[in-house]
């Protein structure tokens, strides 16, 4: 019989790497598993180990980092990365204990905020002002913000897949498909002759992606904000997270049931449809007797609550 291995002597960051080559995941997800041990081994104050997989220890890190202030969703998350290791050491069987009674974090449900189709021009008038060119690829910084802008209006797409279309995907394409990087999901969209017309001013100088190629990530999104400071703009995120929740109400508006599509049910409306631009409101009760303004209300009631007396039911 082999024998056991102390728990204590196996660090938990030794378990990220093989963890997440099983499940073909990436340099971001593994920084994030990094993240949430880092976060632990604060609270520790040593590396932890496979010993520390246990409800007493974890519940009281994870009691830590609410007080400490972190949002929900960021402790929730960290609770779910180490309990994904928890998993996979008790699947291979290094360890025997099941994870149970482990503290669950709750995260408070918040209303989706986009811009109307007013303000989304504002931001677009903006963009349009916008003087000069970008240094490394020569752009012109006005008709890229343009096209930017009308391409993600069009398509609703996140950021990382805006950087990735290519130049042949978009020139002169008016519908065109990609797969998504996130959910690996194949996803047909439209562009707007004015959306195609923005996007070939950018040229020249020709470049591979439509977008990526013009600017970094990290000065796309600095320059976003900028935008929408300058356009007065209210926004939840400085990403263009705001943007991709505009499109997808004013879809929803036209279209119901049309938004984002996503595999689950009611993500659009949980995430991204802002309901204050959906006309469809929760029917009202009927009027109550002495209230009623019209005879259809009074017909109502009584429909509703006829038992052969007059002035309504008996309680």
């Amino acid at each position: 019989m082999a024998e056991r291995i102390d728990p204590s002597t196996i660090k938990l960051a030794d378990r990220i790497r093989p963890y997440v080559a099983a499940r073909s995941l990436g340099k971001s997800e593994a920084d994030q598993y990094r993240y949430a041990l880092n976060k632990l081994e604060t609270f520790l104050k040593r590396a932890p180990t496979l010993a520390d997989l246990n409800a007493a220890t974890l519940n009281e890190w994870l009691l830590s980092l609410q007080e400490a202030g972190l949002s929900p969703k960021t402790v929730k998350n960290n609770r779910g990365r180490v309990l994904a290791l928890w998993n996979d050491a008790l699947d291979e069987g290094v360890i025997d204990n099941e994870p149970r009674r482990l503290r669950k974090v709750k995260i408070p449900r918040f209303i989706p905020t986009a811009w109307s189709p007013a303000e989304v021009a504002r931001l677009l008038e903006v963009a349009r002002k916008v003087p000069g060119r970008f240094i490394q690829s020569r752009v012109v910084k006005a008709k890229f913000w343009e096209a930017f802008i009308l391409f993600l209006w069009d398509t609703a797409l996140r950021l990382g897949d805006v950087r990735r279309v290519e130049t042949a995907t978009v020139r002169g394409q008016s519908v065109f498909r990609l797969v998504q990087s996130k959910t690996n999901d194949i996803v047909v969209c439209q562009l707007r002759p004015e959306t195609l017309a923005a996007i070939e001013a950018t040229y020249p100088p020709d470049r591979k992606r439509a977008f990526g190629s013009a600017l970094s990530r990290g000065r796309m999104e600095k320059g976003f904000r900028l935008l929408i400071e300058a356009a007065g703009l209210s926004r939840e995120t400085g990403t263009t997270r705001m943007l991709r929740k505009s499109s997808a109400t004013a879809v929803e508006a036209l279209h119901p049931g049309a938004a984002m599509r996503h595999r689950t049910p009611g993500l659009a409306y949980k995430h991204y449809v802002d309901p204050r631009f959906i006309s469809e409101a929760k029917p009202i009760a009927p009027a109550l007797p002495g209230m009623a303004t019209t005879a259809e209300a009074d017909e109502v009631y009584d429909c509703l609550f006829d038992d052969g007396q007059q002035g309504g039911p008996s309680l």
